[in-house]
């Protein structure tokens, strides 16, 4: 069964809410609802960013690296 028209723009609205969510979550400093957010595993690559290698992380590992990484910054994600 494929998707309609309709669904495919639900769907793609509930990932951009998602996305949203998040980035609201981390500038507020509020994990409970970033891990809400994400998957239990998470694939990351911020090989052009910090120059390590793409990584899996388990969602409580993600979370917790943004929290030591952004306490005491002050983010507005665009």
């Amino acid at each position: 069964m494929g998707h309609t028209a309709l669904q495919t723009l639900l769907d793609r609205q509930a990932v951009i809410d998602t996305i949203l969510r998040l980035g609201q979550a981390m500038d507020e400093q509020d994990w409970p609802a970033a891990r809400a957010c994400l998957a239990d595993e998470l694939e990351t690559d911020y090989s052009s960013f910090r120059g390590t290698p793409p990584a899996r992380l388990s969602a409580e590992a993600f979370v917790a690296l943004r929290r030591s990484g952004l306490t005491g910054l002050r983010t507005q994600h665009l």
